[in-house]
């Protein structure tokens, strides 16, 4: 059992620290839970490539080999993006079980699995905003970036559109990203319709704004001031790889090509800080919406009035 529901408000830094501590004392657990379907999807991922790098591209010229492999490869990317979808349901019942939503967690994943199809329209709709938005100001950017053949005037107002362009991508896509744990962890803990958790995830987030942005920009600078000295190792065999076949920079990308082995190492290997960094990721953004409540609504008030004795009658009458 793991569930840690906050008493009081705490600082975005404490919120992150006390996700990383709930995981570390619950390894074996979310490692049980977790392994399946990150199996599944390291399987697939590494079937994907093999069928990208060696039998589409080195593979037969004869139309039925190039359809068989075609078929692979959609068969491959299906698994995976289905082995995913089952973490991020398996990830968001564990934010419904830690925030005291759930006495165990086989009644969270039971919950969570019963608004899957929920958990998939929020994902695809993310994907969708963020592609829209990165569009949006790309063009911006572009056209900031073409203004400047107008002289003088025109390069003193790209400058300053670059400026504003790059900064309005920032900040619209970190908002987009905060947004998207906010409405899952709504979701997760919360039994409303999906139209309803979107607008409250949205209430809850811009009614503080800076620090939900704040939040957002620590946890993923604590997220990949981990990641990257993880993947070293996998860096530095990849890198002796290419030294062993006497490859430079400026070949490497015509003739080089994964070996299978490392293909595989980097794949297992990836899987293992994901399976570290990811679950984190939606405990801290769980524990943020708690924080959020609590300084917005007073949620320990509401549980401790639920707790008193007759607050069941009283809800009911």
């Amino acid at each position: 059992m793991l569930t840690q529901p906050l008493t009081q408000p705490q600082s975005a830094a404490d919120l992150i620290g006390a996700a990383f501590s709930l995981y570390r004392k619950h390894v074996p657990f979310i490692f049980k839970i977790l392994v399946g379907p990150t199996v599944a999807a390291a399987l697939a991922s590494l079937a994907l490539q093999w069928a990208v790098n060696y039998a589409l591209v080195g593979g037969s010229n004869k139309p039925s080999a190039i359809a068989l492999v075609v078929l692979v490869i959609l068969g491959a990317f299906a698994a995976v993006l289905a082995a995913k979808w089952i973490l991020t349901i398996r990830q968001l019942a564990l934010v419904r079980h830690a925030n005291g939503f759930a006495r165990e967690f086989p009644e969270a994943d039971r919950y969570m699995w019963s608004r899957r199809w929920a958990v998939l329209g929020i994902l695809l709709l993310a994907i969708v905003v963020i592609v829209a938005v990165t569009i949006a100001w790309t063009i911006e950017l572009s056209l900031a970036v073409w203004i400047a053949r107008a002289g003088q005037a025109g390069t003193a107002l790209s400058v300053v559109g670059i400026l504003f362009g790059a900064l309005g991508l920032c900040l619209t896509l970190g908002y987009a990203v905060v947004l998207l744990y906010m409405v899952l962890s709504v979701l997760a803990c919360e039994e409303s319709p999906l139209s309803i958790i979107i607008s409250r995830a949205t209430r809850l987030t811009f009614r503080d704004s800076a620090r939900a942005l704040g939040f957002g920009a620590l946890l993923i600078i604590t997220i990949s001031a981990m990641s990257y000295p993880l993947s070293l190792p996998i860096v530095a065999i990849t890198a002796f790889d290419v030294v062993k076949h006497g490859l430079t920079a400026g070949s490497l990308s015509e003739s080089y090509k994964l070996p299978f082995y490392l293909m595989v190492l980097n794949q297992t290997w990836e899987s293992l800080v994901n399976l570290l960094l990811w679950p984190v990721t939606y405990l801290a953004y769980g524990f943020f919406y708690q924080d959020l409540r609590l300084r917005q609504e007073g949620l320990d008030l509401v549980r401790q009035l639920e707790a008193l004795p007759g607050a069941d009658r009283l809800a009911n009458g």
